[in-house]
């Protein structure tokens, strides 16, 4: 796939300090995340212990109602083990969303009264751990246990208790519906239940296929505040922004600066995929086609695709603060504007002048003066255009479509491409009457224009030349005959004639 030609070096380094300055914005300190890292360790630890504590326990039999079970040596206790899922385990966090969470897996399903049981004993061994006073309360309807610190009630973490048997039970409820196992009266809400089990697929995804993308990830903290700060953004939120941020990336051939993995997730959003007949977005945590998006209505997805397309617009104009929402940086290098008088140059010879040069510019100023006559021009300090200007032919055309005028069917092929993603140099080679002509330029469109360039100057341009001689101008050296026509009083016709030399001479019929 060919890069747009408009991403110039300097532009892309504007577009990566906007989009640094707006990933410091919205990363969180150092002390909230030293504050988290502190929480997160310390319940770890606690539920280590109430897990300890639940297996020397005399009374474990009669806190967790289970049905008799051969004997394992294998069996341990009630919990299996605690997983950081979410925002902490991929390190997403952020400002304004420090949604910590843990996924406490148990042996057999959860009921109350075993996420009860924790809360009571829980605080008891955090004390072993940590001098800070913490809150805990249960929160049976999501199935989750709510852990505060005393001094940061602003980062709550939520324990979600789940188990592996909740899944086995919906794998086997097709095969074997007449078996049905009893169970206990006060299970939890397994629907919260599979939802942790799918937090822990998407944990494990996120490991394998996004750590380590240092662009992937700046842009994966920008857009979730994006979107939990714009309504138009808000049904992206959570597991399919860090989707389309991943897929955005990993189907680039190369490494992609910051910057330019957010152009490609908005070019991805712009093209219309969440539309009505798009392909949507597909979950590869599931085994089934499951479309993360699904319950995001059609006006939802309108408004999300135009307002993707305006993002890009804007991206394209080199304003990407606005759709950031930044203050626009100083300027590196403030340009310098020249005190000596200068000639205003027109737009049309501005687009051809080069971009480094100033003798060029002077030599265009001195012709355009000369030309004008007597006009008089009044000095004034006119802006110099870098940008270089279109290949054209001496005609003022395009080399390729004056060349396919000339020789129709022509292939142009790619020869090389050398250089970093920045600085490319791409060699394209056309063939015409079997003669082979090159052009090089930073992108493919300028060298195929110069390859066609080259094939004109050479095949072509003597062939003008000498048309341009054999079309003389109507001159007097041109031999003309004036037939006069009178008639007189005998009715004879009085025919003269006028040689080139001047002799005129006349008969009578």
């Amino acid at each position: 796939m060919e890069e747009s030609s408009d991403c110039s070096p300097e532009s892309l380094a504007n577009d990566d300090r906007y989009v640094m300055a707006k990933h410091a914005a919205v990363y969180p300190t150092a002390e909230e995340l030293e504050a988290v890292q502190s929480l997160v360790s310390v319940v770890e630890g606690g539920l280590k212990y109430v897990s300890d504590w639940l297996i020397n326990s005399t009374k474990a039999s009669d806190v967790i109602s289970t049905e008799p079970e051969e004997p394992n040596p294998k069996c341990g206790g009630p919990l299996v083990g605690v997983m950081r899922v979410g925002s902490v385990a991929k390190g997403l966090l952020i400002k304004g969303l420090m949604d910590l969470e843990l996924v406490l897996l148990c042996r057999e399903k959860p009921t109350k009264n075993l996420l009860l049981t924790i809360c009571t004993n829980l605080p008891l061994q955090m004390k072993k751990l940590s001098e800070d006073k913490h809150t805990v309360q249960p929160c049976i309807p999501e199935a989750a246990i709510l852990v505060f610190n005393d001094n940061r009630l602003d980062l709550p973490l939520r324990v979600i208790l789940t188990s592996m048997q909740i899944k086995n039970q919906e794998l086997e409820k097709n095969q074997v519906e007449n078996t049905k196992v009893k169970d206990p009266s006060d299970l939890l809400d397994q629907q919260r239940c599979l939802l942790a089990l799918a937090s822990l697929r998407h944990a494990k995804w996120f490991q394998v296929r996004v750590s380590g993308k240092r662009s992937c990830l700046i842009v994966m903290r920008i857009l979730r505040d994006i979107c939990s700060t714009r309504p138009v953004w808000a049904p992206l939120k959570g597991w399919p922004v860090e989707l389309i941020c991943e897929k955005a990336f990993a189907t680039s051939y190369r490494a992609l600066r910051p910057s330019e993995t957010l152009r490609r997730v908005l070019e991805c959003i712009s093209s219309g995929i969440f539309l009505p007949g798009g392909p949507g977005l597909h979950d590869p945590c599931e085994k089934k086609e499951v479309d993360t998006l699904s319950a995001m209505t059609t006006d939802q997805a309108e408004l999300l695709t135009y307002t993707a397309q305006q993002a890009l617009r804007l991206l394209a104009f080199g304003q990407i603060y606005r759709f950031l929402e930044v203050d626009p940086l100083p300027t590196a290098k403030p340009a310098m504007v020249s005190k000596l008088p200068q000639r205003e140059v027109s737009e049309t010879s501005a687009g051809s002048l080069p971009s480094d040069g100033t003798s060029d510019c002077k030599e265009k100023e001195e012709t355009l003066s000369k030309s004008s006559g007597n006009k008089s021009t009044h000095g004034s300090s006119s802006t110099k255009v870098k940008i270089q200007g279109p290949v054209l032919t001496a005609r003022g055309k395009n080399p390729v479509m004056e060349l396919n005028e000339k020789r129709r069917g022509l292939s142009y092929n790619l020869i090389t491409e050398n250089g970093e993603s920045q600085q490319q140099r791409f060699i394209i080679e056309v063939e015409v009457d079997g003669l082979r002509f090159r052009g090089c330029g930073p992108n493919k469109r300028v060298a195929k224009a110069n390859a066609a360039l080259a094939a004109i100057e050479r095949l072509f341009s003597a062939h003008n030349a000498n048309s341009n001689k054999r079309k003389r101008p109507y001159t007097k050296e041109l031999k003309t005959f004036v037939l006069i026509f009178t008639f007189n009083v005998l009715s004879d016709v009085v025919r003269s004639c006028v040689r080139s030399d001047g002799t005129r001479y006349c008969f009578y019929s």
